[in-house]
Order: C-alpha cells, then structure tokens, then sequence
C-alpha cells in the first residue's frame, strides 16, 4: 500500500511523516479488543499553522492515540490541538477504506 498521507506537509507541499498509516494499524491491532476505536483523519494546529493528520479516538473514555503524541485525554488533546474533523470511521470501515483506496489516507 502507497503511503499518501503524512503529519506533515513540507514547504513544497510534499507530505511527510507516517500518521495516517500509523493510526490505521492502531485500529487494526485495536480491533481484537472491547473497546470501540474511531480513526479520524483530518487537520490539527502545529508550528503555527494547520497541517493533515491521523488520531484515534476512544470514545469509551474520551480518550486519543495520537501517532506523534501517544494517548491523552481528549479535552486535552482538543484544547491543545484543535483539530478539525475531515472524516471518521470505525475499525471495519477504516480497513475496508484503506484497501478501496490502496493507501493509508488522508481519504478526506
């Protein structure tokens, strides 16, 4: 699978970075477990701007995974970074989406 989507986008608008491919394996390891996941793509604030980014969400207990940041709550996670939404999709969705569109996002 290519890898499309990043953390990062650099100065000529090229991505860098793993997020999108590093939340995506997150749902799919999590999917063994109770615990719903909710992977989200979208953007969050950084180094003075917005750029493209993956997390999880855990909605049992209002928490995050975040690739770069590992988990947090997530009224923290918001105050700090306050992301913007593109999409969400539980762990079936988000696999049956990766594999339609052959890469780990964003699919937003």
């Amino acid at each position: 699978m290519a890898r499309a989507g990043s953390c990062q986008i650099s100065p000529k608008g090229a991505p860098t970075g793993t997020c999108f491919e590093d939340a995506l394996h997150f749902v799919m390891r999590r999917e063994k477990f109770d615990d719903p996941v909710v992977l989200v793509h979208g953007t969050v604030e950084a180094g003075g701007g917005r750029m493209a980014h993956a997390w999880v969400e855990l909605p049992l207990t209002d928490g995050v995974w975040d690739p770069a940041l590992g988990y947090m709550r997530g009224e923290q996670y918001r105050r700090l970074l306050r992301p913007e939404v593109g999409g969400r999709w539980d762990e079936t969705e988000a696999q049956v989406k990766a594999v339609r569109m052959g890469h780990f996002g964003p699919w937003v």
